[in-house]
């Protein structure tokens, strides 16, 4: 009996959790510019399509599914200077500003009470010039997002009537809506540096760091008559760094994540190691793209470790593997089991690729 009310408090506990702030995430989280911070649309590449999908606590009771899709974009390349039909384009002026676009969409399916949300967002972000090697991104994100909630479906401990769980007891609780949409806004600002050459084989040191705010519009809740609940706004910190050395087929990538939404917190931190299968394209062209295989372990502060695949081919297709294993008091009940995530990744070659001038200029040069 113990056993059972224990079941059921947990799955009281999740959908209320979910309820009051959960927002969409992924282990693998430095390929969701959404999620994170707008500022990073269309940094690392000029074209990008991806699409992810994650399973949580498969164990535990009905799994957690997420599912995203997204496209980033760099914008005018006409306000780009071409430097070759390979090499792509770079700033004319040291004040220019250069805009990137994205769209993604994502959607959540928790817990027993089928709490579904949809949520659409459209994203912007400008580009200016700080030195040869670095430049700052700003970053606005607008989103459109519908939850549904099947309320008959949820279980509440005030049903159970002292000998077992009775679904006729009332839950006492007063639902306004199964069903509400909100508009939501984010902002952000990234700082990036890159120092590589176009010789194959050089050295590259890549570093992006910055901070974002979510919910600033304070979108309210309106699941319960009572209630007054709105979004507390969400604070995020982001940075990742690439580190290779000249000539050599190995590099190193540590990454973290941090943020905060009311009295939670969250904290991600780990690393990559990746293993180049060549020195990254022709002194000339540019056409000899790397392939890469990368392994890492991450860590999700008190929750889970993380063990990540990602396999690049030829700088355009990307596959990404992810497993979480969990160590927070709910392993007592998954037996350590967390969730599976899949990322899929496109980039198509483009001739409107941030490139370094010769005599000097800033790059945002593509992976």
């Amino acid at each position: 009996m113990k056993k059972n009310i224990r079941y059921f408090s947990l799955i009281y506990f999740l959908s209320v959790y979910v309820i009051y702030g959960q927002d969409p995430h992924f282990s693998q989280f430095a390929e969701h510019s959404a999620l994170i911070n707008p500022a990073l649309t269309g940094v690392d590449h000029s074209l990008k399509f991806t699409v992810a999908y994650k399973n949580q606590w498969q164990s535990v009771s009905t799994p957690y599914r997420t599912y995203g899709a997204s496209v980033e974009s760099r914008l005018k390349p006409g306000g780009w200077q071409q430097l070759d039909k390979h090499r792509g384009m770079s700033f004319k002026e040291r004040t220019a500003g250069h805009l990137a676009a994205g769209f993604s969409v994502y959607k959540d399916k928790v817990g027993d009470g089928n709490l579904e949300r949809t949520q659409a967002n459209l994203s912007l972000a400008a580009f200016i010039r700080t030195g040869n090697k670095s430049f700052l991104s700003c970053g606005l994100q607008g989103s459109l997002a519908q939850q549904k909630l099947n309320n008959a479906a949820l279980i509440f401990p005030n049903q159970y009537n002292g000998l077992a769980y009775d679904p006729s007891v009332s839950s006492g609780e007063n639902f306004a809506s199964q069903n509400f949409t909100y508009a939501d806004l984010g902002a952000g600002l990234l700082w990036s540096y890159n120092r590589t050459s176009k010789l194959a084989g050089a050295s590259r040191i890549k570093i992006n760091i910055g901070a974002s705010a979510f919910h600033l519009n304070k979108p309210r809740q309106a699941y319960l008559l009572a209630s007054s609940d709105a979004f507390v706004p969400k604070y995020v910190l982001y940075g990742d760094i690439l580190l290779r050395p000249s000539f050599s087929k190995l590099a190193l990538a540590p990454s973290f994540l941090f943020q905060k939404q009311g009295p939670s917190s969250e904290l991600l931190a780990g690393f990559m190691v990746k293993y180049y299968t060549g020195y990254g394209g022709s002194k000339y062209t540019g056409l000899d793209k790397s392939s890469c295989m990368s392994y890492g372990v991450f860590y999700r502060k008190a929750d889970a470790f993380i063990l990540m695949m990602l396999v690049e081919w030829k700088e355009q297709y990307a596959l990404g593997l992810s497993y979480d294993i969990t160590i927070s008091k709910l392993s007592k009940t998954s037996t350590g089991r967390g969730g599976m995530e899949l990322m899929l990744r496109y980039t198509p070659p483009s001739t409107y690729l941030y490139q370094k001038r010769k005599g000097g200029g800033s790059s945002l040069t593509d992976h």
